[in-house]
């Protein structure tokens, strides 16, 4: 009997090394055509042992990659949830902080008035006083004023001014490198100021004096606040903090990318809420931490008010509170939209919020009254919506607004060209009424002792 014809005869298939009869055509554990192999006794063996040896040698391969990959969640895990966060240095002292004018309406000490940035005064308005004085400055003015005690502040093209505020008279005349693009700040008897270049400046109230010169940039283009010690300022990329008393950088936390230029950070005693190109970033503040974020088109101003952050982009309006969280499966997000989008998945759930509502684009900065947020267009829409659920509680069409608006005791104001107009911050309408024709008018500040109004390209006005 020849050998190709022996009962026991076999072959090996030439793709996976498994035995198969000789007669076959078709491996039985591969599926793939052997017609035409040779029947191959003495090296079955060897290829056996060979393909067994590639197979270990797969499964520990899977065997470390599985477990690199549960050693890397499990540390992702320890640093999200376990992970002890080291508390920030403390200031020099917690003393000086922005004093709300809601408490001393004879002060309006920074541009949205407290740290929360709700744009907010006790004092009361008279829309008929009379013109007590008006100054006109060597360069365009380039800030809106606050104003303290005693002075009124503004910036011009290479300068920081101070004026009397019974008179107009010029108090002080500090040079600056260049333009300044957001108003100063005033704190007891100090006023700090952001420069392009990087740098926060502390000044005496009383006489312009440098104190103090402090941060690291880069360039600042807003105001910053002052709570309990600690100055927070807005560089683009870069949210700092400073000590109050000294300059000392304290805090220093790298955002995800551009911080916006107008994006001045709203300060609570627990939390800070910063706005970068195309999120709300809200940290704690005794850590560092990052917290929660909100990613949205182009967010530009922000306003606080309890445990609840408002943020208003160029086309919509998002309220959340300070206790939600982003879920544990966002890294996620993205590739699940994607697949969503090619009909491969349900839609992903929305980012957490409490409510989102629609805006036109030119919205200013908002103020809190009466349990609503109030918002106007350049264009002149103005609006109420509700802080709890975001309803519409009036709608009004005034006419186009020079700046945002601000809630004081006798209504809404809002600052046209050429007048200045109060709204029932209950019903939206009209209150009272100042023409101002040709004045040219681009911003106020409130306080119990007069209404100081930025006019044309040069003027200070005061109304007492």
């Amino acid at each position: 009997m020849s050998t190709d014809s022996a009962p026991n005869a076999s072959t090996v298939c030439p793709y996976c090394g498994h035995a198969v009869a000789s007669t076959a055509k078709i491996c039985g554990t591969c599926l793939r055509s052997i017609e035409g192999g040779q029947a191959d006794r003495g090296g079955l063996a060897a290829r056996e042992v060979a393909y067994r040896a590639g197979q270990r040698r797969r499964r520990i391969r899977l065997a470390s990659i599985a477990a690199g990959s549960v050693a890397l969640v499990a540390a992702f895990i320890w640093v999200q949830w376990f992970m002890p966060v080291t508390p920030l240095p403390l200031p020099s002292t917690p003393a000086r902080t922005l004093v709300p004018p809601t408490e001393d309406a004879s002060r309006w000490p920074s541009v949205a008035g407290n740290a929360q940035l709700q744009r907010t005064t006790s004092a009361r308005p008279d829309l008929a006083a009379p013109e007590r004085w008006r100054v006109t400055t060597s360069e365009r003015i380039t800030t809106p004023p606050v104003v303290d005690e005693q002075r009124v502040y503004l910036g011009i093209a290479g300068a920081l001014l101070a004026f009397a505020r019974e008179d107009g008279r010029e108090v002080w005349r500090i040079p600056i490198g260049g333009q300044l693009d957001a108003a100063p700040t005033v704190v007891g008897d100090r006023v700090y100021v952001t420069l392009r270049e990087g740098s926060v400046l502390a000044l005496n109230a009383a006489d312009g004096k440098q104190l103090w010169k402090g941060g690291d940039g880069p360039t600042y283009f807003s105001s910053v606040v002052v709570d309990r010690g600690v100055v927070f300022g807005s560089a683009l990329g870069r949210l700092t903090g400073l000590d109050a008393e000294t300059g000392t950088v304290l805090w220093r936390q790298d955002t995800d990318n551009r911080v916006s230029a107008q994006a001045q950070p709203a300060v609570t005693p627990a939390h800070v809420l910063q706005l970068s190109y195309r999120r709300a970033l809200l940290f704690d503040r005794a850590t560092g931490e990052q917290l929660f974020y909100y990613s949205m088109p182009s967010p530009e101003h922000v306003a606080v008010e309890g445990s609840r952050g408002f943020i208003v982009g160029s086309d919509r309006i998002v309220a959340f509170g300070f206790d939600q969280r982003r879920p544990w499966w966002e890294f996620w997000r993205t590739a699940w939209g994607q697949l969503w989008i090619f009909g491969m998945a349900p839609a992903p759930p929305p980012q957490p919020r409490h409510w989102v509502q629609p805006t036109e684009r030119g919205t200013l900065a908002p103020t809190i009254a009466d349990g609503a947020l109030i918002t106007a267009s350049t264009t002149g829409g103005v609006r109420a919506l509700d802080l709890a659920s975001g309803e519409v509680r009036w709608e009004a069409k005034v006419g186009p607004v020079a700046s945002a608006p601000v809630t004081t005791a006798a209504g809404v104001l809002l600052v046209q060209r050429d007048a200045l107009l109060l709204l029932d911050p209950a019903t939206g309408t009209e209150v009272a009424k100042r023409p101002m024709r040709d004045a040219g008018l681009r911003s106020a500040a409130v306080t119990s002792a007069g209404t100081y109004l930025v006019a044309g390209d040069s003027g200070l006005i005061a109304l007492r």
